[in-house]
């Protein structure tokens, strides 16, 4: 109660802060605001000179083409992405991109960090979907002297719709169940979005429902989500408001473990963000984020009290920033205050408070934009962590090139340092994990290079190398000699080197194919008999090829082909087709994933789905 009421002054103080310095500025009431375009996820900086990193963004048109069923299918389909899903419509997923472990990729929701301070298995636990979104915003490296811990091997922000969308969305979706199982692979997603649009501003709500009985034994799912927005005009600003929810309970048979488990999670989402141009062309932005998570999780289904895990975590963030102009470019400073707690029977209660401070620059050189960021951050539980990062971008005839060098670092998670650890050894079962309290925060500097150019008059290239010099990455290890449980440590130095092309041609609406290729290497591996759980398990190679044209009729096809080969985990790859046809009342679409019916896992033990198909209709309101 006590640390509540403390994190509710500290809310009361920093909004008290924020009304003095608006009131303090006098700017005329009545004034259009327009803010500009700001791709979060690389700079908090206007993106008006262009990015020195390399940035993928996904805009609503490309969203709808892909027809991906989750957050998690979605993102699989950028490249460089690697999505390690546990069942179908993204029941629970892990997140990999460029080398970095589900742990160390950065999440947003315009801007809010969303990540699990628990377990990286949560972070994707969200109340959006992906025709909830007006962009996706993926920028790759080092992201530490923007946003923080986490923002290890890059950074995602989701970025929901702003203009009006009023339709009803119903899917069937079937396939082909798993050999020795009596369970119909059947599943159902409903969902309503509505927005009103008026002088005073806009609101915008999307609710919906998806539940299915699962394509193999205990792999049911019943998930009911919600998201409402409000945009409103305030002192010469904007207000936006976010809030959704989300419920889900769902069969996590072999999940962590091979039993039939169960587990059910809500996440609460709020986020508060002003908005407002000051004299002299200067731009306030602040913010304050709320996100709670609660997970109970039950081994046996049937006998809930041989163990259970009970969990509830909460973040609060504050922060604000100036954007300013400075000689030909812009200047920005700002800070951050955040307070973490857990209250769980397995790990117990902790707590968690951050503050950083932090500056970014950009500023054009003749043909160079060199844009510099900075960042302090002071923890209880990691002490003081220094980010800086600096990038040089030179204009090419037909694109450009950049260079690039940024620190980042990860503070271990409360599953990380405290599972287990109330639990006598005798009592857990072989190949469960202990937490260490004694972990260091990992840390990082990534070197990286980017280049963005037009080989031919409609042949587009992406590419993107980095090496990443890591000390004290965190993993579960055991000696496969004499141990039976996974302890977390810290593992020393790695090196990890990889690169990421991507070719896409454009001349025809009709004819679109694109072909990526991501290759990453970690040059060290585990002493021989030992033996870890995450840190080696993202894939050597990616391949995804694209193809989207035009089909008689007035339709739309989009082929996508994913193939991952591994070190340690068996290779596959699956293919998916969506067909699309726009009609007057709204649009038609089929998907089929796994089209070739292979059979495959991209978590060890958990055997995904054979073909599945998908048949979703919206309908304009």
């Amino acid at each position: 109660m006590a640390k509540q009421v403390k994190a509710i002054s500290i809310c009361r103080v920093y909004l008290w802060c924020i009304l003095l310095l608006i009131g303090m500025v006098n700017t005329g009431f009545g004034q259009t605001y327009q803010m500009d375009t700001i791709y979060v996820s690389a700079s908090r900086l206007p993106s008006s000179q262009g990015t020195n990193r390399l940035v993928a963004v996904l805009d609503s048109a490309e969203i709808a083409r892909i027809g991906a069923h989750s957050i998690a299918e979605l993102l699989n389909a950028i490249p460089g992405i690697h999505s390690r899903t546990r069942g179908p419509i993204g029941v629970q997923t892990d997140l990999e991109m460029a080398g970095a472990t589900y742990s160390q990729v950065m999440v947003m929701v315009d801007g809010m960090r969303v990540n699990d301070p628990q377990t990286g298995h949560h972070t994707l636990n969200l109340p959006l979907r992906p025709q909830d979104l007006q962009r996706v915003e993926i920028v790759y490296g080092a992201g530490s002297a923007v946003h923080g811990p986490d923002a290890f091997g890059g950074v995602v922000n989701l970025v929901p719709h702003t203009v009006p969308q009023r339709h009803v969305a119903l899917s069937s979706l079937w396939g082909k169940a798993k050999t020795n199982s009596d369970v119909a692979a059947v599943a159902q997603r409903a969902t309503v979005r509505y927005n009103w649009k008026r002088e005073w501003g806009d609101i915008s709500f999307s609710v919906g429902k998806e539940r299915s009985d699962g394509y193999r034994d205990t792999t049911e799912f019943d998930i009911d989500h919600l998201l409402t927005r409000l945009r409103l005009p305030l002192l010469s600003g904007e207000l936006k408001l976010i809030g959704g929810v989300e419920d889900k309970a769902f069969g996590a048979k072999d999940f962590y473990a091979p039993y039939p488990s169960k587990e059910w999670t809500r996440i609460w989402l709020g986020n508060a963000q002003y908005q407002r141009r000051l004299r002299s062309n200067k731009l306030l932005n602040s913010r304050m984020s709320y996100r709670r998570h609660r997970d109970r999780f039950v081994l046996w289904r049937d006998n809930p009290s041989a163990y259970e895990n009970r969990h509830i975590n909460e973040s609060m963030t504050l922060e604000t920033h100036l954007i300013q102009p400075w000689r030909e470019g812009q200047i920005l400073w700002g800070g951050e205050l955040s307070y973490l707690q857990i209250d769980s029977n397995n790990l117990g209660e902790h707590a968690q408070r951050r503050g950083a401070l932090f500056a970014e620059s950009s500023h054009p050189i003749d043909e160079w934009l060199v844009k510099t960021s900075a960042r302090v951050d002071y923890s209880n539980t990691y002490d003081m962590e220094f980010s800086p990062s600096v990038s040089l971008a030179r204009k090419l005839q037909t694109g450009r090139l950049s260079l690039g060098l940024g620190r980042a670092f990860r503070a271990p998670s409360f599953t990380e340092q405290n599972y287990n650890k109330h639990v006598p050894r005798s009592e857990l079962r072989r190949g469960q994990n202990i937490g260490n309290p004694s972990l260091n925060a990992e840390r990082a500097w990534t070197y990286e290079a980017v280049i963005v150019t037009t080989l031919q008059s409609h042949l587009h290239l992406q590419g993107h190398a980095y090496a990443r010099y890591e000390n004290n990455l965190i993993d579960y290890i055991k000696n496969v000699r004499s141990d039976t449980l996974f302890e977390a440590k810290n593992l020393g130095k790695i090196r990890t080197v990889g690169t990421l092309i991507d070719l896409s041609y454009h001349r025809w609406n009709a004819f679109s194919p694109s072909f990526s290729y991501a290759w990453n290497n970690k040059t060290r591996r585990l002493a021989e008999g030992l033996e870890s759980k995450y840190v080696f398990t993202q894939p050597r190679q990616q391949i995804s090829i694209h193809l989207t044209h035009h089909l008689p009729a007035g339709m739309h096809a989009r082929w996508h082909y994913d193939f991952r080969q591994y070190t340690t985990e068996k290779d596959y790859g699956v293919s998916c087709l969506t067909i699309s046809r726009s009609m007057p009342y709204g649009q038609v679409r089929l998907r089929i994933d796994n089209l070739t019916d292979i059979q495959y896992e991209e978590i060890p033990g958990v055997p995904m789905p054979g073909r599945w198909f998908t048949v979703e209709t919206v309908s304009n309101l």
